[in-house]
């Protein structure tokens, strides 16, 4: 395997792995604050946090106070993540609002039925899957379901729809990171992905919840870990990581925030897993492998990434 390549899962992982965290904090912030305070703080959060390591990382560089790289078209640095941005505003609008009235187990599968939309809508886009691809996208959706049902039965709610219209919006962003991804180094394309959720989230915020100082203090962990990590390292991962690999096998590893946020409630809650969820693991590891060792990436791009990705 190449070394990149390599790079690409591990980033996205670790990526899986916090947003599975995340996935309990904010369940937290979704009972003490409305969906778009809570990601107008978070993202706003996150897209300062971004600009300030890409402004510091070229001073540092002996390049100057700037947050693009020289050699970068800033005017499509602006531009090319917004859209992307603006679906992720959406998804995550969705995402939160949905956690109102489901459980964080079962929104996180829901959530990640996004590997699918992103199969279906790559056909358009003229990338055919094999036949291992689809295995693998299939095994992904029965892991997903075995860890977030547990064995105790799965039943579809009017709400849940937030839900599917959240992993359609995901999807969406997913493949347009896969286009333009490569505009901009990892971490200042990130920083403006994240603008459209802090903007957009203000103003609607500002008519339809009520936010106070007291609110802010009483969830101050969800909203740091959401900015900072949840949102800020984690989106820089994905970006890194999706420059390396196919959507497919990028959105496969992504799911796996559903084994992290089961393992994590498993050893810092002291909940159990079920035969059920143990299994749901290992048949999303075999989904994992399946597509890894089907080859190289259709419209291979890694001779137009920057030298950080």
């Amino acid at each position: 395997m190449k070394r990149s390549r390599l790079f690409g899962i591990v980033a996205l992982l670790t990526a899986a792995f916090f947003w599975g965290v995340s996935f309990s904090t904010q369940k937290v912030a979704s009972a003490g604050m409305g969906p778009l305070s809570y990601n107008a703080l978070r993202f706003s959060l996150g897209a300062l946090f971004l600009f300030v390591c890409a402004a510091f990382r070229n001073l540092a560089a002996g390049r100057g106070l700037r947050v693009f790289r020289p050699e970068t078209d800033v005017r499509k640095a602006l531009l090319y993540p917004l859209p992307g941005g603006v679906m992720l505003f959406l998804g995550m609008t969705c995402q939160q609002t949905g956690l109102i009235y489901e459980d964080a187990g079962k929104g996180a599968f829901l959530s990640s039925i996004y590997i699918v939309f992103v199969a279906l809508m790559g056909l358009f886009l003229h990338r055919r899957l094999t036949l291992p691809q689809w295995c693998g996208v299939g095994l992904s959706l029965l892991g997903l379901f075995l860890i977030s049902a547990g064995g105790d039965g799965f039943s579809f709610q009017r709400e849940d729809l937030w839900f599917l219209f959240c992993a359609l919006f995901f999807a969406g962003d997913i493949l347009w990171l896969d286009r333009f991804g490569h505009i901009a180094d990892s971490i200042a394309y990130s920083a403006v992905r994240l603008l459209p959720t802090a903007v957009l989230s203000f103003p609607f915020a500002l008519f339809t919840e009520s936010l106070t100082l007291a609110q802010i203090r009483a969830l101050i962990f969800p909203i740091l870990y959401g900015g900072l990590i949840a949102s800020g390292l984690s989106y820089t991962l994905q970006v890194y990581g999706q420059k390396r690999l196919s959507p497919v096998l990028s959105s496969i590893l992504m799911t796996f925030e559903a084994i992290f946020a089961a393992l994590s409630s498993w050893l810092f809650l002291g909940e159990k897993m079920t035969a059920a969820e143990l299994s749901g693991c290992g048949v999303m590891f075999a989904a994992a492998l399946m597509v890894q060792t089907t080859g190289k990436k259709n419209g291979q791009k890694l001779s137009r990434e920057g030298s950080d990705g």
